[in-house]
């Protein structure tokens, strides 16, 4: 999945706050800061499937497509920012 279509997924699919904040996570993990925005693997494993494999898609595409990775400003992620910070 691309990125800017997940990180729309994240803010706008109707789900709960805390899925969308590993969601969140996961997305400022992959495109901004991997050592700041840490994320479990078990928490992906709870996300509710449909959640889970667009997760699991995001990242085949980041790392298939090595330069989406820590590719992304800080302005660019404000909005998921705000998610993980509540």
């Amino acid at each position: 999945m691309y990125p800017g279509d997940y990180c729309l997924c994240v803010l706008r699919e109707p789900m709960s706050k805390d899925h969308r904040k590993v969601m969140a996570r996961v997305a400022l993990n992959t495109l901004l800061d991997p050592d700041r925005y840490l994320v479990d693997l078990s928490e992906i494993l709870l996300l509710p499937y449909g959640l889970r494999m667009k997760t699991r898609a995001f990242l085949s595409f980041c790392s298939i497509n090595s330069s989406e990775y820590v590719s992304k400003s800080r302005t660019s992620c404000t909005e998921l920012l705000k998610i993980v910070e509540e």
